[in-house]
């Protein structure tokens, strides 16, 4: 057993116990550390070894306040409770000075103790960002780790290391162009067969790396998960990639669709009427944010269900947009032309490394690529800080 089956936020003081009574041993996954870390160049250099190590591998837990023997958990002492929120921020810009490039996504937390003290639970995400360096006061170096704890990474480690981001951003533009050629050609689950179309497509690095196929149980059950990405309701049916939502039009047609496939991704399709003012056809700026944004709340929930926590690239495109602008209200310019450049519209991805914000917060860089596409800085319906304001 170990911790990563669980929310971070859930675990308790009897899930620590529970891994020294089972003897736990340190891994691949997990390291334990009795004491704090201290504020010399020497163990902050260390620490940084031990998370990048595990964000250069598979991921993995740092535990301190947890003593060890022959890399077996002892008596949980824990550590000083009384500035536990300063400690994490204090570990934080650790991490956010001394790796290079920077290693996002790490989630730190203290865990309260019954003797009235803590341990300090870091979980770091497999980086698909990798390798990253320890970088601090002139330790330029690379770690992995393997079942004996962490080591330094040689020639050919390194080697492999890099290559291996361009191959999995290679494969994942190959399936997004691979979907979309299915889409315009109608061999799609869904046939939405409006000339617009929004298309969110969202790809967890960890399962799509592997192909893997995870377990979709909980959609099985609720089925109404799958409708959550669509901004009306559908009917869900199993088929041989996994399962299909389908929000239907007519007996002929559907307004959108959302797949999601064995191995995790998502794929949300969404038909869009015709919007003519003033003799221009827009895209409404407002209702397409919504779609995205509820696309991506409902990816939250389905994820949340299937218990898959993994940095996810997420894909927007706009397909059928020759003639069409970006409209955003009377004040933001019905009278301006805000043309589309091109008739496909395939915007760069975007990392998201948890599910936990707001969909609203998710969905800002992501929107703001279609808006620039249009000539206009961001979106009109959220404030400079990223906060949304609708209307």
């Amino acid at each position: 057993m170990s911790l990563l089956g669980k929310r971070i936020e859930d675990i308790e003081e009897a899930d620590l116990q529970a891994l020294v009574a089972s003897q736990i041993p340190e891994s691949r996954l997990v390291d334990y550390k009795q004491d704090r870390i201290g504020n010399s160049d020497k163990e902050r250099n260390e620490f940084l070894a031990d998370v990048t190590s595990f964000a250069n591998t598979n991921g993995g837990e740092l535990l301190l306040g947890i003593g060890e023997s022959n890399g077996l958990p002892q008596l949980i002492n824990g550590i000083d409770a009384s500035n536990a929120d300063q400690e994490i921020l204090r570990l934080e810009q650790i991490i956010r000075t001394g790796t290079r490039p920077v290693l996002s996504g790490v989630h730190i937390r203290s865990i309260s103790l019954s003797n009235g003290r803590c341990v300090i639970l870091i979980r770091i995400p497999k980086s698909w960002a990798s390798p990253h360096q320890v970088g601090l006061a002139g330790s330029f170096r690379f770690f992995g780790r393997s079942s004996n704890g962490k080591y330094q990474l040689d020639v050919d480690a390194l080697r492999a290391a890099f290559r291996q981001g361009p191959e999995l951003s290679e494969r994942v533009r190959v399936f997004r162009l691979d979907r979309l050629g299915k889409i315009i050609s109608a061999d799609a689950p869904g046939n939405v067969q409006h000339a617009s179309k929004i298309i969110v497509h969202l790809v967890p690095l960890e399962t799509f790396s592997t192909r893997a196929p995870i377990d979709l149980g909980p959609i099985s059950r609720d089925r109404s998960l799958l409708i959550s990405p669509l901004s009306s309701g559908g009917s869900v049916r199993v088929n041989l990639d996994g399962y299909v939502a389908l929000s239907q039009k007519s007996d002929v047609s559907d307004r959108a669709y959302a797949q999601l496939f064995r191995d995790g991704v998502i794929e949300v399709v969404i038909g869009v009427d015709e919007w003519e003012v003033r003799g221009h056809n827009f895209l409404p700026g407002q209702a397409f944010d919504e779609i995205v944004q509820t696309a991506l709340g409902g990816a939250s929930k389905i994820y949340s269900s299937i218990n898959l926590d993994s940095p996810t690239s997420a894909m927007l495109s706009l397909l059928g947009m020759k003639g069409r602008l970006m409209g955003s209200g009377k004040q933001w310019g019905y009278e301006s032309e805000r043309p589309f450049g091109s008739n496909e519209i395939l915007c760069p991805d975007v990392l998201i490394n948890s599910f936990r914000e707001a969909p609203a917060a998710l969905a800002f860089p992501i929107v703001n690529l279609a808006w620039n596409a249009a000539g206009y800085e961001q979106s009109a319906f959220y404030n400079q800080k990223g906060e949304w304001i609708g209307r």
